[in-house]
């Protein structure tokens, strides 16, 4: 997009912030609402260092829950029969479907502490950030208007497998991965899902409608379960377990292991340096409209050289 186009969105979310001191409501239904206090916003990337074409808005926004507020929302959202129930509502997924439209690129990143994101081992430092917005410091307009384009800015070069952002890892431990791959200690094995044609055999559609239908996984994870699933079944096994968090699950030998959602590239390299029953990894991020979605699938290369014992107790050793 162009750098006005991208200034445009990032005015009208930072005036829809302000128009309430920060303070934005969630509908969950007709009796029941959930207040959202905004603390800061902050803009980095390729925006904030003045690229005049950004590939997208990349936005840190830290927020609270009002204690009163929330209280009051969870009593009015209890379901009279079921006195226990408390309300599947997810702030951060609400927060970014109020502030960005359909089919935008932006990348908006929720946290109730910054400190938690930002460090010299992440991969954004403090120094990228630019603080646009706060409760006591409410002047974005000044703000947005000092960021000067800079002709050479651009984008960094990189040589990522996949978006950093869609995974559970920092930095350095993509660049310890591009590293293995490209010295053949891992081979990597990428499969796009728009050449996969879905058909899974009985048993996994039966699991995939169990799972789906009992509200077990999420939305985002229905979609990519199927593909996780299908791999499994190529590779002629079994479904064995998952993780309790239903983002992982092994082959019933578990020598092939899958992870979705947001998978990590540090625990797959741990796994194969740990455990020598695991031959094979697909890593399935969850779907972007504007960005290859891909099954990335991972084995030890031929030049692959444990650096520690093998132990019985795994990657805890």
């Amino acid at each position: 997009m162009t750098r006005t186009e991208a200034t445009k969105k990032l005015t009208r979310i930072l005036g829809a912030i302000n128009a309430n001191a920060g303070l934005l409501h969630i509908s969950y239904n007709k009796s029941s609402i959930l207040e959202v206090q905004v603390e800061t916003l902050h803009v980095f990337g390729s925006y904030s260092r003045g690229s005049l074409e950004p590939n997208d808005l990349d936005l840190i926004i830290v927020y609270s829950l009002p204690a009163a507020s929330y209280q009051q929302f969870v009593q009015t959202a209890e379901r009279p029969r079921y006195p226990h129930y408390f309300p599947k509502v997810n702030p951060e997924s609400a927060l970014r479907k109020l502030l960005r439209k359909p089919g935008e690129k932006m990348d908006i990143i929720l946290t109730q502490c910054l400190d938690d994101l930002v460090d010299d081992e992440s991969l954004i430092k403090t120094t990228d950030l630019v603080l646009l917005w706060s409760a006591t410091d409410r002047d974005y307009a000044s703000k947005v208007d000092a960021i000067k384009p800079d002709p050479a800015a651009g984008r960094h070069a990189r040589d990522h497998l996949v978006s950093l952002k869609r995974l559970d890892d920092n930095q350095d431990t993509m660049e310890a991965a591009v590293k293995m791959v490209r010295e053949h200690q891992l081979v990597l094995t990428r499969l796009s899902m728009s050449d996969i044609k879905l058909a899974l055999n009985q048993s996994n559609s039966d699991r995939l409608n169990h799972l789906v239908v009992g509200a077990a996984i999420g939305r985002a994870s229905a979609k990519v379960w199927p593909f996780g699933l299908w791999w499994l079944e190529q590779e002629g096994q079994a479904w064995g377990r998952n993780h309790s968090d239903k983002t992982e699950f092994y082959s019933e030998g578990r020598t092939h292991r899958v992870h979705l959602g947001r998978p990590s590239l540090r625990w797959m390299m741990g796994l194969f340096e740990h455990d020598p029953n695991v031959e094979k990894q697909c890593l399935i991020c969850h779907i972007k409209r504007d960005e290859p979605n891909e099954l990335l699938i991972f084995e030890r290369g031929p030049n692959f050289e444990s650096t520690r014992p093998h132990d019985s107790r795994g990657m805890g050793a």
